[in-house]
């Protein structure tokens, strides 16, 4: 998944420059407090709040395992 596709799972969020700003699931925020983040391997969640990453993405039915990248180019058949 890449960060837009996880930020499209909140229920509130935003582009913010490169990265994109969400309402946390576990806390319950009025605000934007959840920072989604495009990462060398993966998909970078940060609470500002502090809750815990694997509570955040199970209250929007991912896990830790679904914001690692995805090698499609390695997966394909090689073109003709």
């Amino acid at each position: 998944m890449q960060a837009e596709e996880v930020a499209r799972k909140f229920d509130r969020y935003r582009r913010e420059g490169k990265a994109w700003r969400a309402r946390c699931p576990v806390h319950k925020s009025k605000s934007l407090t959840l920072g989604i983040y495009s990462g060398d391997r993966a998909v970078i969640l940060h609470c500002f709040a502090g809750c815990d990453p694997k509570d955040i993405l199970t209250s929007v039915g991912l896990t830790v395992s679904d914001l690692y990248y995805q090698h499609r180019e390695r997966l394909s058949p090689a073109a003709s």
